[in-house]
């Protein structure tokens, strides 16, 4: 019956005004339902200074949704960013345009990206006993390979089977995965993302309703070793496996549960 957005700055390298910011039915391209549009206040204002290293959650915005139903969110940045909080690998088109165009049915013709940014997070008020299973893990699950705007990520594909089991009907599928990342090790590149160690909480455990997290990670961190050829990424298995028992042990600690699933064959 109402969604809120959370944007971030966690990477930026000073503060960030966003907004306008609406919310909308996606209808097809740049376009959006007719008359769907909504506006996003934080804090009953319309436009909000994020801090460097910070993120805002926004106000609820009266709009009933639906299972995979498909939202476009439109954000006006009035001043030129810098450095940014982006989701690389976000296999959505972007578009991108100068000017406040946020109010549009129709993006204006511009520049298009693969790239997520500042948006985070979209949360609903849902029905009473929902909860979620958030995936987490790399490439694999943040959906390298997979087709542009088709939403055909393994998570997309386990959303689909719980939603048409009455008994599961009401788990959303959350999707942390960031292409590149390891469990032990933050990436050097910094759009590999920081270890699973460390953003664990904040992508996994203090999401509403989490009650069972999907770990499918590791591989990263058995070719690392091979591909850096660094005294910090010549891990051993038992060092792995250690990384993967403190995860369980800050889940269960919250009540959650932890599935752990198989690596995947690799050239390793």
């Amino acid at each position: 019956s109402q969604v809120r957005l959370r944007l971030s700055n966690l990477y930026g390298d000073g503060p960030v005004t966003i907004g306008p910011v609406r919310v909308a039915k996606h209808a097809q391209g740049s376009a959006i339902e007719p008359d769907s549009g909504r506006a996003v206040t934080f804090g009953g204002k319309a436009s909000i200074a994020v801090g460097k290293g910070e993120s805002i959650l926004s106000d609820p915005v009266a709009m009933p949704v639906s299972a995979f139903e498909r939202l476009a969110v439109s954000l006006y940045l009035p001043v030129r960013s810098g450095t940014s909080t982006v989701h690389d690998l976000a296999i959505q088109t972007a578009y991108i345009a100068p000017g406040d165009t946020t109010a549009a049915d129709v993006f204006p013709a511009g520049e298009t990206d693969t790239s997520r940014f500042f948006l985070t997070d979209v949360e609903v008020a849902a029905e009473p006993g929902a909860h979620a299973v958030v995936a987490i893990g790399d490439s694999i699950t943040d959906g390298v390979g997979s087709t542009l705007d088709a939403n055909a990520r393994w998570p997309d594909a386990l959303a689909a089977r719980l939603r048409a089991d009455p008994r599961f009907a009401q788990i959303a599928v959350l999707n942390a995965g960031i292409a590149g990342n390891r469990i032990l090790n933050d990436a050097a590149d910094p759009y590999l993302g920081p270890k699973i160690l460390s953003r664990f909480d904040r992508d996994a455990l203090d999401k509403p309703g989490v009650r069972w997290v999907v770990l499918l990670s590791g591989s990263n961190d058995i070719s690392a070793a091979e591909r850096l050829k660094t005294p910090e990424a010549n891990v051993s298995a038992e060092q792995i496996i250690e990384g993967m028992k403190t995860l369980i042990a800050r889940a269960r600690a919250k009540g959650v549960k932890v599935v752990g699933a198989t690596l995947v064959p690799k050239g390793s």
